[in-house]
Protein backbone atom coordinates (compact mmCIF):
# COMPACT_ATOMS: atom_id res chain seq x y z
CA UNK A 1 0.00 0.00 0.00
CA UNK A 2 1.38 3.38 -1.14
CA UNK A 3 2.14 5.80 1.65
CA UNK A 4 -0.08 8.92 1.43
CA UNK A 5 1.21 12.54 1.11
CA UNK A 6 -0.60 14.57 3.82
CA UNK A 7 0.45 18.03 3.16
CA UNK A 8 0.18 18.46 -0.34
CA UNK A 9 0.24 22.08 -2.08
CA UNK A 10 -1.37 22.40 -5.69
CA UNK A 11 1.47 24.23 -6.41
CA UNK A 12 4.09 21.53 -6.33
CA UNK A 13 1.67 19.23 -8.55
CA UNK A 14 -0.04 21.83 -10.76
CA UNK A 15 1.29 20.00 -14.10
CA UNK A 16 0.14 16.82 -12.61
CA UNK A 17 -2.56 18.07 -11.96
CA UNK A 18 -3.64 20.03 -15.01
CA UNK A 19 -2.43 16.69 -17.31
CA UNK A 20 -4.47 14.22 -15.28
CA UNK A 21 -8.00 16.41 -16.53
CA UNK A 22 -6.91 16.35 -19.66
CA UNK A 23 -5.81 12.45 -19.97
CA UNK A 24 -9.38 11.44 -17.54
CA UNK A 25 -11.38 13.83 -20.84
CA UNK A 26 -9.52 12.40 -23.32
CA UNK A 27 -10.52 8.87 -21.78
CA UNK A 28 -14.17 9.40 -21.18
CA UNK A 29 -14.34 11.08 -24.97
CA UNK A 30 -12.66 8.10 -26.22
CA UNK A 31 -14.66 5.88 -24.44
CA UNK A 32 -18.11 7.94 -25.17
CA UNK A 33 -17.35 8.67 -28.65
CA UNK A 34 -14.88 5.93 -30.57
CA UNK A 35 -15.77 3.29 -28.40
CA UNK A 36 -19.83 4.10 -27.76
CA UNK A 37 -19.52 3.10 -24.02
CA UNK A 38 -21.76 5.59 -23.49
CA UNK A 39 -22.33 3.82 -19.46
CA UNK A 40 -19.08 3.79 -18.06
CA UNK A 41 -17.97 5.65 -15.46
CA UNK A 42 -16.46 9.48 -15.76
CA UNK A 43 -12.42 9.25 -15.26
CA UNK A 44 -12.64 12.93 -15.16
CA UNK A 45 -15.37 13.17 -12.06
CA UNK A 46 -13.39 10.38 -10.61
CA UNK A 47 -9.92 12.64 -10.87
CA UNK A 48 -11.80 15.36 -9.40
CA UNK A 49 -12.81 13.21 -6.33
CA UNK A 50 -8.67 12.25 -6.08
CA UNK A 51 -7.54 15.69 -5.86
CA UNK A 52 -10.59 16.94 -4.17
CA UNK A 53 -9.33 14.51 -1.14
CA UNK A 54 -5.78 15.23 -1.57
CA UNK A 55 -5.46 19.19 -1.68
CA UNK A 56 -6.37 20.40 1.25
CA UNK A 57 -5.75 24.19 0.70
CA UNK A 58 -8.48 24.11 -2.40
CA UNK A 59 -12.19 24.06 -2.74
CA UNK A 60 -12.00 22.85 -6.24
CA UNK A 61 -15.71 23.84 -6.82
CA UNK A 62 -14.33 26.69 -9.75
CA UNK A 63 -12.62 23.42 -11.50
CA UNK A 64 -15.59 21.56 -10.97
CA UNK A 65 -17.71 23.47 -12.14
CA UNK A 66 -15.34 23.86 -15.24
CA UNK A 67 -14.95 20.31 -16.15
CA UNK A 68 -18.32 20.07 -16.51
CA UNK A 69 -18.72 22.55 -18.41
CA UNK A 70 -16.45 20.82 -20.90
CA UNK A 71 -18.04 17.34 -20.30
CA UNK A 72 -21.57 19.17 -21.38
CA UNK A 73 -19.81 20.19 -24.51
CA UNK A 74 -18.03 16.85 -25.43
CA UNK A 75 -21.37 15.22 -24.70
CA UNK A 76 -23.75 18.15 -26.60
CA UNK A 77 -26.02 18.30 -23.12
CA UNK A 78 -27.40 21.07 -22.36
CA UNK A 79 -25.38 23.48 -20.77
CA UNK A 80 -24.55 23.74 -17.12
CA UNK A 81 -25.81 20.22 -16.43
CA UNK A 82 -22.82 18.65 -15.46
CA UNK A 83 -21.33 21.55 -13.92
CA UNK A 84 -23.86 21.58 -11.11
CA UNK A 85 -23.75 17.66 -11.07
CA UNK A 86 -19.72 17.72 -10.59
CA UNK A 87 -19.89 20.94 -8.29
CA UNK A 88 -22.42 18.92 -6.33
CA UNK A 89 -20.45 15.97 -5.79
CA UNK A 90 -17.38 18.16 -5.34
CA UNK A 91 -19.06 19.96 -2.22
CA UNK A 92 -20.18 16.62 -1.04
CA UNK A 93 -16.68 15.15 -1.19
CA UNK A 94 -15.05 18.63 0.51
CA UNK A 95 -17.69 17.86 3.74
CA UNK A 96 -15.97 14.59 4.56
CA UNK A 97 -12.47 14.67 2.52
CA UNK A 98 -10.67 14.37 5.64
CA UNK A 99 -12.01 11.50 7.23
CA UNK A 100 -12.25 10.04 3.48
CA UNK A 101 -8.46 10.75 2.94
CA UNK A 102 -7.91 7.88 6.27
CA UNK A 103 -10.82 5.52 5.22
CA UNK A 104 -9.04 1.96 3.58
CA UNK A 105 -9.52 1.70 -0.20
CA UNK A 106 -12.11 -0.46 0.27
CA UNK A 107 -14.31 2.03 2.06
CA UNK A 108 -13.45 4.79 -0.38
CA UNK A 109 -14.86 2.46 -3.19
CA UNK A 110 -18.39 2.36 -0.94
CA UNK A 111 -18.32 5.64 -0.60
CA UNK A 112 -17.24 6.33 -4.17
CA UNK A 113 -20.76 4.18 -5.07
CA UNK A 114 -22.82 6.10 -2.93
CA UNK A 115 -21.66 9.18 -4.29
CA UNK A 116 -21.16 8.08 -7.67
CA UNK A 117 -25.24 6.81 -7.55
CA UNK A 118 -26.05 10.10 -6.19
CA UNK A 119 -24.63 11.23 -9.14
CA UNK A 120 -26.25 9.05 -11.60
CA UNK A 121 -29.64 9.93 -9.78
CA UNK A 122 -28.84 13.55 -10.14
CA UNK A 123 -28.17 12.84 -14.01
CA UNK A 124 -31.27 10.96 -14.47
CA UNK A 125 -33.39 13.90 -13.14
CA UNK A 126 -31.56 16.45 -15.01
CA UNK A 127 -30.86 15.39 -18.41
CA UNK A 128 -33.32 12.25 -17.88
CA UNK A 129 -31.95 10.08 -20.94
CA UNK A 130 -33.92 7.55 -23.03
CA UNK A 131 -32.75 4.13 -21.62
CA UNK A 132 -33.67 0.55 -23.08
CA UNK A 133 -33.84 -2.12 -20.86
CA UNK A 134 -30.70 -3.53 -21.30
CA UNK A 135 -29.25 0.26 -20.83
CA UNK A 136 -30.93 0.28 -17.95
CA UNK A 137 -28.98 -2.26 -16.05
CA UNK A 138 -25.59 -0.63 -17.18
CA UNK A 139 -26.96 3.12 -16.15
CA UNK A 140 -27.59 1.29 -12.72
CA UNK A 141 -24.38 -0.73 -12.40
CA UNK A 142 -22.42 2.68 -13.11
CA UNK A 143 -22.06 3.28 -10.10
CA UNK A 144 -20.21 -0.15 -9.37
CA UNK A 145 -18.17 0.14 -12.13
CA UNK A 146 -16.86 3.85 -10.76
CA UNK A 147 -15.99 1.77 -7.24
CA UNK A 148 -14.31 -0.64 -9.16
CA UNK A 149 -11.95 1.31 -11.09
CA UNK A 150 -11.43 4.03 -7.83
CA UNK A 151 -8.39 1.48 -6.63
CA UNK A 152 -6.98 1.97 -10.00
CA UNK A 153 -7.42 5.75 -10.38
CA UNK A 154 -6.66 6.32 -6.89
CA UNK A 155 -3.35 4.46 -6.72
CA UNK A 156 -2.08 5.52 -9.81
CA UNK A 157 -2.42 9.02 -9.20
CA UNK A 158 -0.62 8.06 -6.29
CA UNK A 159 2.24 6.85 -7.24
CA UNK A 160 2.48 9.91 -9.73
CA UNK A 161 2.11 12.31 -7.24
CA UNK A 162 5.09 10.56 -4.81
CA UNK A 163 7.56 10.33 -7.77
CA UNK A 164 6.83 13.66 -8.72
CA UNK A 165 7.46 15.10 -5.36
CA UNK A 166 10.09 12.39 -3.70
CA UNK A 167 12.18 11.87 -7.08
Amino acid sequence: MPTKVFSLKLADVKWLWFFSFVIGLTLDIMLIISAGIHHAPSLTLLILIFWTTQIFQQTHLFSAFILGLLFDAILASPLGAHGLLFVLVTFMMLRIRQSFKAFPVWQQSLMIIIYYAIFQGLSWLLLQPTLSASDWVFFALEPLFAGLVWPLVSASLSRFTQKLLFH
